[in-house]
C-alpha cells in the first residue's frame, strides 16, 4: 500500500497538467481517490501531513513554487505514478463542470487553471457539435419527410428496390451490404421516415420483436415494420400475389390500407411543403 498525503495529491496534479489547485477542485479529486481506494485498497491516504514551502498558497489556490526548486526533480520524487496513472481514469469533464456549478460565476483563470479552461472549451464544442448535427438531421428528416408526401417516387423506388432482394430488406442489412451502391443504402436509411408517416395513419400488426403496418400501392402489398432489439431494425417485405404453385392467391391484400389514403390523411393534419422534382 503506498502512502499518499496532501502533498502527494497536489504534486501529482501539478504534473498532470493543473498549474493550479483550489479547494474545489482538490476536494472532489479527493473524493475520487477515496472512492477509489475503499475497492482496491491502493493508498494509505495520510492528510495530516504538512506541505513543505515547495507548494504555495495564494489565497485558496496552491501552486508549485518552481522558482525556488527545480521542477523535473521535484516531480521526480514527489508525484505518486499509480496516483497518475488512476487519474487516467477520472472524468475530469465531470469534476470541472461541478467546480463551475460550485463557484456559480463565469470562468476566469483566477480560479481555474488553463487546463481546466481547456476542457471546459472543448466540452462546449462538442456539446455545440452533436446540437448541429441533431439541427442538420431533423432538417434532413423534414426534407424528407415533404417529399414522401408530395412524392409517389420513394414508394416505387421501394418496391422496385425490394424486389431486386428477394422481396425483403432489412435497413441494417443494406446499410452493411458490399454490392449496394450508396445512392440505395442513402435512401435506405429513409425508411424510419416512410414508417413513421404510414403507422400513424394505417392499423398496426404485431410480429416477433416489434410490429408492422401493412399497406398497398399499384396493386403491390408491402408489410413496412420496426423490430426493437439490440438495435432497431426498420423493414420491407412484399406479399406474395401466388401460392407455392403459382397460382393467384386470393385475400393477399386483406388488412392493407391504401397508401394514397395514408398520404391524403397525413397532408390533412400535417400540411407539408410541396416537393418539386427537379
Amino acid at each position: 500500500m503506498e502512502k499518499i498525503t496532501t502533498e502527494t495529491i497536489l504534486t501529482t496534479l501539478f504534473k498532470y497538467g493543473f498549474e493550479q489547485v483550489d479547494p474545489v477542485l482538490y476536494s472532489l479529486v479527493l473524493e475520487k481517490i477515496a472512492i477509489h481506494n475503499a475497492r482496491t485498497q491502493e493508498f494509505d491516504i495520510l492528510l495530516d501531513v504538512q506541505v513543505s514551502k515547495a507548494i504555495i498558497r495564494e489565497g485558496q489556490i496552491y501552486r508549485l513554487n518552481d522558482t525556488e526548486i527545480d521542477k523535473k526533480l521535484w516531480y521526480d520524487y514527489h508525484y505518486s505514478e499509480k496516483l497518475y496513472k488512476y487519474f487516467d481514469t477520472i472524468n475530469f469533464e465531470e469534476i470541472v463542470f461541478k467546480k463551475v456549478k460550485a463557484y456559480k460565476k463565469e470562468v476566469t483563470k483566477a480560479t481555474f487553471s488553463q487546463k481546466e479552461i481547456d476542457i471546459i472549451k472543448t466540452a462546449n464544442n462538442k456539446t455545440q457539435s452533436s446540437l448541429d448535427e441533431l439541427i442538420e438531421k431533423q432538417k434532413l428528416r423534414v426534407e424528407e419527410t415533404n417529399k414522401m408526401a408530395s412524392s409517389t417516387e420513394y414508394i416505387e423506388w421501394l418496391i422496385d428496390f425490394t424486389k431486386k432482394n428477394n422481396d425483403q430488406i432489412y435497413d441494417d442489412d443494406i446499410n452493411n451490404a458490399e454490392n449496394i451502391s450508396e445512392e440505395d443504402k442513402k435512401k435506405t436509411k429513409n425508411l424510419y421516415i416512410l414508417f413513421d408517416i404510414i403507422s400513424e395513419y394505417s392499423d398496426q400488426y404485431k410480429c416477433k420483436d416489434g410490429y408492422y403496418c401493412k399497406i398497398k400501392y399499384n396493386d403491390e402489398v408491402l408489410n413496412i415494420g420496426v423490430l426493437h432489439g439490440l438495435t432497431v431494425t426498420h423493414f420491407v417485405s412484399l406479399a406474395s400475389k401466388t401460392d407455392e404453385l403459382g397460382n393467384p392467391k386470393i385475400g393477399y391484400d386483406i388488412g392493407a390500407t391504401e397508401y394514397s389514403e395514408i398520404i391524403e390523411k397525413y397532408k390533412k393534419y400535417n400540411k407539408p411543403k410541396v416537393y418539386k422534382k427537379d
